[in-house]
């Protein structure tokens, strides 16, 4: 059951010396590898032994080998993950990947290992004959629960696959399947981690997920685990925005609503989102957390904004990995890619980062940060509204389809902010020749050309109004 007490001998991250795990197999027993072909970079990496060490540059993470389950499915552990934790993980690599390989990222259940899925299921071997890749992070330890360090170590691992591997993963077919916590952390990891340039999930399995932590917290009995120093530190009310960021939907205060101003799940308009459950559950509410979240999908909330969602229902109690269908799981995933940007796109920001192709630089931390986008590149042509918490906007004009060699628009709506906010465009390597703010020409901007930004300086608190800055 999730509402258990955890030591805290559970809770001590893992000094960098800790030892490494016995290579093998469920049966014990340790198979070949299968030679790989049509992928040096995987070539390489199966011949590798127990102990290579790759480092970063830069004094980043370090990966090291810890050993070979069977076949193609290794062990690691990546350490200077600048969380406090290592991150232990699986990496299964098809012995013929497919060129440019989708990826499937596992995440574990409650006080399980990041061999759970390995373990209890068959996504490894289904996704391997595939030619796929396979993933499956620890996030920390096995009581994660989506704590943002958890997200921050899983970031670490994935970044490092993907940059490991390169061209030869499809960027475009990441996919994620999550059980019970595992669930929760991948949904509210993938609306936290839209970035254009990072690794962005096209399709997630959503088994029967805690996807409101803050729910949980008040619906278990027990909260030690919750309230541990290493965890949240306490309850909802005292570290609000740490249950947020480890939630998609946030229930709280209120029992039976999504907070509307802390919905992350607004953030997954991209994604196509699967949820399996058996509909008598009765774990830990986890059912009308499910129901709920699913009705969130169908609700018209956003201007142009719809989800793709479905829902398999099984009429049983099972709370168990056994009732996926692997198979069919990966049969639905293998057609769908991620999905692009169109009309206007809302945006809750949890953090200072970037999000889709634009920065987000905050005026409080620790409080969110909403805005809306609708990228025009056929018209050369950005527009930005309902921004709040905000300071600074960055937008990567070629990322987005937006050419600056040409006259370039930015429409700004209302700010709710007292200040300024700063809008600033990239790849401006020369002083534009002008800048206009409606039909006049203004001073209120400036030109960077260490980092080839222009920024503009808007205060427009009760109208729209179009900026054009002619190179």
């Amino acid at each position: 059951m999730l509402c258990i007490l955890l030591t805290l001998a559970a809770l001590t991250p893992l000094p960098a010396s800790a030892p490494a795990v016995q290579a093998q197999g469920a049966a014990g027993q340790v198979g070949p590898p299968s030679g790989v072909t049509g992928s040096r970079r995987a070539s390489v990496f199966a011949s590798q032994v127990k102990g290579t060490l790759w480092n970063s540059s830069g004094g980043g993470p370090q990966v090291v080998l810890l050993g070979r389950l069977e076949g193609n499915v290794y062990a690691l552990r990546s350490t200077g993950t600048g969380t406090g934790w290592d991150e232990d993980f699986l990496l299964g690599i098809p012995p013929v990947p497919l060129e440019q390989a989708p990826v499937l990222v596992l995440f574990h259940q409650y006080s399980a290992s990041e061999r759970d899925t390995y373990i209890k299921t068959e996504f490894f071997k289904e996704a391997m004959v595939r030619g796929w890749y396979v993933v499956a992070p620890l996030g920390a330890h096995q009581e994660n629960f989506g704590i943002d360090y958890s997200q921050r170590n899983t970031e670490v691992c994935l970044d490092w696959v993907t940059g490991f591997f390169g061209g030869a993963l499809d960027s475009e077919r990441v996919y994620g399947v999550g059980y019970s916590m595992g669930a929760g952390w991948l949904l509210a990891y993938a609306a936290r981690h839209i970035d254009a340039t990072g690794v962005r999930f096209a399709a997630v399995l959503n088994h029967t997920g805690t996807l409101s932590v803050a729910d949980l917290y008040a619906r278990c009995p027990n909260t030690t685990l919750f309230d541990h120093p290493l965890m949240f530190g306490g309850g909802p009310s005292t570290n609000e925005i740490g249950y947020q960021r480890a939630s998609v939907m946030h229930v709280w205060p209120q029992a039976d609503e999504i907070d509307l101003t802390a919905d992350l799940g607004r953030n997954l308009h991209q994604v196509y989102v699967e949820s399996w459950y058996a509909k008598l559950d009765n774990t830990c509410r986890l059912i009308f957390q499910n129901l709920l979240f699913n009705r969130y999908l169908h609700a018209p909330l956003y201007l142009d904004q719809r989800f793709t969602s479905s829902v398999v229902e099984f009429p049983t109690n099972q709370h168990t990995w056994g009732l996926l269908d692997e198979g069919q799981i990966l049969d639905t995933f293998e057609r769908i890619r991620l999905q692009p940007n169109s009309g206007t796109t809302d945006v809750l920001a949890d953090r200072e980062a970037r999000y889709h192709h634009i920065e987000v630089e905050q005026e409080t931390a620790g409080v969110m940060s909403p805005f809306r986008f609708n990228c025009q590149p056929e018209e050369n042509r950005i527009f930005l509204d309902r921004m709040e918490n905000i300071t600074r906007l960055v937008i990567h004009a070629g990322d987005a389809g937006l050419e600056t060699q040409r006259p370039l628009r930015v429409v700004l709506g209302p700010t709710t902010s007292a200040q300024p906010i700063e809008v600033a465009i990239t790849d401006y390597r020369g002083l534009p020749t002008n800048v206009q703010r409606g039909n006049q020409s203004t001073t209120w901007w400036t030109h960077d050309p260490a980092r080839k930004l222009v920024v503009l300086e808007a205060n427009n608190p009760n109208t729209y109004r179009t900026w054009t800055i002619t190179p």
